[in-house]
């Protein structure tokens, strides 16, 4: 199965994953599914990022 993950959702991936139900994060997880990220996502990321609101890494090695 393909999956769009939305920012708000990659979020709680990395730093909440118990926001998420078991089925969800189950469905991440699984080397079955390709999980997909949308660069607008990146974009808002990057925008939150420089304003202040959030404090992220962003490590390329960790996306593959």
């Amino acid at each position: 199965m393909r999956i769009l993950v939305n920012t708000h959702i990659y979020l709680w991936m990395l730093s909440s994953p118990e926001k998420l139900s078991d089925a969800r994060r189950y469905e991440l997880e699984s080397s079955v599914n390709e999980v997909f990220f949308s660069s607008i996502s990146i974009a808002e990321l990057m925008i939150k990022h420089s304003i202040g609101k959030i404090n992220i890494t962003f490590n390329p090695l960790e996306m593959a």
